[in-house]
């Protein structure tokens, strides 16, 4: 059973991170002059933080939380390819760093310190290696960990029921108060205070699962949340992609629902094959450095070769993968 849930969920996160590389690189732009393909990534990532709280709970969730070898377990998996591209992005920064730009310098500052989602400008929390910002909010994410884990345990199934549904009732309410406000698509989609509400999500999923006894109920769900998402990514191509609903709030229950399918699929002895894809899971198991790597080498190819649409994408997903397995290659060899 252990093994067809790290599986479905590798595979899951296979997904995801096709959707949030898509996301980085431009086929087009839409009537509004956007990139056509921009809005995946908010899908990616709600799938990368559901799927985190879920995680932390089923590692953690019937055991003795210690929080100190947790967080260095954690931070020593991503910081150090965190610095590194940190360290190649900074040649696209060069003139305002010499130029002693303090808000540039301050967008270094923070990237070092992972603190750039707490502050409301997207030229400080998506400067240099834009995606590293996803890492500030993990290590929020680490730093309530103990406080989740104890919650979750806590609440009853009923209590749990209320929570998520409370839950996606604010975020719904977040966004129709801020979606028009200056600081929108910050407070609703970058922000830790708010994307912690996706987290803790993630542990009501597994809170359910832990009653699941129906032997047929999770391929229901998952097909019916599989469509749900397949729709609305329908709609999204022709209307509303620029709008900060689809930044966090539509994505939040099917994903959930999602989430919850495979890991009570595989409690009930169930293989979710589309998930479980040999290649698909691959791909989940180097999602970590696929997502690291690969807006910086789109950089590096456009500024270097001026080379777009198809052919572009190849020759970025080459060279990613090159980095992934020299990067595999180096850490292997460290560890021995």
């Amino acid at each position: 059973m252990a093994g067809k849930k790290i599986d479905a969920f590798a595979g899951l996160r296979g997904y995801a991170i096709i959707l949030v590389f898509l996301s980085h690189y431009s086929f087009g732009a839409n009537s509004k002059g956007l990139n056509i393909t921009n809005w995946l990534g908010a899908l990616g990532v709600e799938v990368f933080i559901i799927l985190s709280g879920f995680l932390l709970m089923e590692n953690h969730g019937n055991t003795m939380f210690e929080f100190k070898p947790y967080y260095i377990r954690k931070v020593k998996k991503f910081y150090p390819l965190h610095f590194i591209m940190l360290l190649m992005a900074i040649p696209f920064s060069v003139k305002p760093l010499l130029g002693l730009d303090i808000e540039k310098w301050i967008a270094l500052f923070s990237q070092v310190m992972l603190v750039q989602t707490w502050f409301p400008k997207p030229d400080i929390y998506f400067s240099f290696n834009g995606v590293a910002w996803y890492l500030s909010l993990t290590v929020f994410f680490i730093a309530v960990s103990p406080l989740t884990v104890k919650i979750w345990n806590k609440l009853t199934m009923r209590s749990s029921v209320i929570m998520m549904a409370g839950i996606a009732a604010a975020e719904i309410i977040l966004c129709v108060v801020f979606r028009k406000s200056a600081f929108a698509h910050w407070i609703l989609y970058v922000a830790p205070f708010v994307r912690i509400l996706d987290f803790f999500m993630g542990g009501g999923c597994w809170k359910l699962v832990q009653t699941c006894h129906n032997h047929k109920e999770p391929k229901y769900i998952c097909n019916f949340s599989i469509l749900l998402l397949a729709e609305i990514c329908g709609l999204s191509f022709f209307q509303g992609q620029d709008n900060e609903w689809f930044s966090v709030v539509v994505w939040i229950m099917p994903v959930s629902l999602l989430i919850y399918s495979i890991g009570a699929a595989a409690k009930a002895n169930i293989t979710l094959k589309v998930f479980s894809n040999k290649g698909m899971v691959i791909l989940g198991n180097i999602s970590f450095e696929i997502f690291l790597l690969h807006q910086l080498i789109i950089r590096y190819v456009e500024r270097l070769f001026h080379i777009h649409g198809i052919l572009g994408l190849f020759i970025d997903v080459f060279f990613t993968l090159i980095g992934v397995a020299a990067w595999r290659v180096f850490t292997s060899k460290r560890r021995g």
